[in-house]
């Protein structure tokens, strides 16, 4: 079992008849590892949508909240970050990558349409980490993922 940690910048948007799905390259080949809609669950009408509450929310089952995208709540205290385990040993796993999914796609393969991608990089004590950045432009960062893997 491998706990996943995934930050995801403010101005990430709704996903609007799409979904993202999260995948790591692990032996050359990718695994995805969870698919969550990005909806507005408070958009605080008038303020700037990277200012609204957007939750990460599983498209199967909907019960299912997998956190939220950086923000602020209703108090103006920040919020963010999603979590979710994985049933695989990520050990071995070199990169990590966020794509766009059409609804309905469900397949366990990428699309072509990747939004964030960021290599691994052990970052200590049974940790793998990375800043995601937008592909073709490496100077936007999005967010950052941590991979908490198993103890043996």
């Amino acid at each position: 079992m491998t706990q996943v940690e995934l930050t995801l910048a403010a101005n990430t948007p709704p996903s609007d008849g799409t979904f993202y799905e999260v995948f790591a390259t692990v032996g050359g080949s990718a695994v995805s590892l969870a698919r969550f809609e990005v909806r507005v669950v408070d958009d605080r009408v008038g303020i700037d949508i990277t200012a609204a509450i957007k939750a990460a929310i599983d498209p199967v089952n909907p019960s299912v909240v997998y956190g939220h995208v950086d923000g602020l709540s209703v108090a103006g205290q920040p919020i963010g970050g999603l979590s979710f385990d994985v049933p695989i040993d990520l050990t071995d796993a070199a990169d990590l990558f966020i794509t766009r999914e059409l609804l309905g796609d469900t397949d366990p393969v990428p699309s072509t349409d990747a939004i964030a991608e960021c290599p691994l990089a052990p970052g200590g004590r049974g940790t793998l980490a990375c800043v995601l950045r937008r592909p073709g432009d490496k100077t936007l960062v999005v967010g950052t993922a941590a991979l908490v893997l198993p103890v043996e």
